[in-house]
């Protein structure tokens, strides 16, 4: 069985992703709740909920210009 989130962490993860790379969001997500998760936790976890960072767009972009 998989792990639940409290609508607190679903809500940390919507307000502080965007802009920031998944290790980042990881770092400031483990540190806020105590944890010790993987990125490839953290990036599972907003795929799931539909949580989007922008970040490889911007990078995208900084690329281009």
């Amino acid at each position: 069985m998989g792990r639940k989130y409290s609508d607190e962490q679903l809500a940390f993860l919507q307000e502080f992703a965007p802009g920031h790379w998944l290790e980042e969001i990881t770092d400031r997500f483990n540190a806020a709740f105590g944890l010790s998760l993987k990125p490839c936790t953290v990036r599972s976890l907003m795929k799931n909920h539909h949580i989007t960072s922008g970040a490889r767009q911007m990078r995208w972009s900084e690329k281009v210009h």
